[in-house]
């Protein structure tokens, strides 16, 4: 059951926080689209506020007075409308959660049939900053891996993926072809993956945040800068989780 505010999600936020401000300093403005937005917020449980405050996040300082403060987690495509100038485009299949953001300042919703027919045909955007947090992406990767890399090569995204391969020998079989065909269709091409456990204590899976640059953002003089930046905040949350790890209630 998916507890709103895990390690996976301030990971999830920090790296696209990250991404939209360095993209935002590069000039000109910035769209998000989210084809598995989900809903608009969450409520908050007291364990993932543990873990907020645990994390010292000074990236995420931005989702305290609209969210946490008020008991609520928000949804990654409502923290990306906090930091976008441009346009804000969700989808979700549910149409109770889809519904959720009617009315949302900024926000255009989507209609599709799922939110991988609305990957697929979505025109290629160079200010854009696309996520794909579908729950379960590497149970049918092999089908969507082509489709991701074909259109980060002119739009950067992000994709969350929740790594079980540590829990049998099968899923990190799957796991390590995966990564083989990534490292196949990506080639050369910069990316970056991001990685913590999913568990302080006795993890037997990982969240894990990939970076796709597109073309146009990879190319520019900063792009190094955003790569240390990412590893820092990947680094702050591994450091928060292990201490809850080593001593908590």
């Amino acid at each position: 059951m998916y507890e709103p505010g895990n390690w996976g999600d301030l990971l999830k936020l920090l790296w696209l926080a990250a991404i939209i401000r360095w993209k935002g300093r590069q000039g000109g403005t910035v769209n998000y689209f989210d084809p598995f937005a989900g809903a608009v917020k969450y409520p908050l449980p007291a364990k993932s506020r543990f873990r907020f405050e645990s994390a010292e996040p000074a990236g995420l300082d931005f989702i305290r007075p609209d969210f946490v403060a008020a008991g609520f987690w928000p949804s990654a495509a409502s923290a990306a409308g906090l930091l976008v100038r441009g346009v804000v485009e969700v989808f979700d299949i549910d149409p109770d959660r889809l519904g959720s953001w009617e009315g949302m300042a900024g926000c255009r919703r989507l209609e599709a049939e799922s939110g991988w027919a609305l990957l697929e045909n979505h025109p290629p955007d160079s200010d854009g900053v696309w996520l794909l947090d579908h729950y379960d992406f590497l149970a049918d990767w092999r089908k969507r891996l082509p489709m991701a890399v074909r259109q980060a090569e002119a739009t950067t995204i992000l994709l969350y993926l929740y790594n079980r391969s540590a829990g049998n020998a099968e899923a990190f079989n799957d796991y390590r072809m995966f990564r083989r065909a990534l490292e196949n269709a990506w080639e050369t091409r910069p990316k970056r993956v991001g990685r913590v456990a999913a568990d302080g204590f006795l993890p037997h899976a990982h969240h894990e945040m990939l970076l796709l640059p597109g073309g146009n953002d990879a190319e520019k003089a900063g792009f190094n800068q955003l790569l240390e930046e990412l590893e820092t905040a990947t680094a702050a949350v591994n450091e928060a989780l292990e201490r809850t790890g080593r001593f908590g209630a």
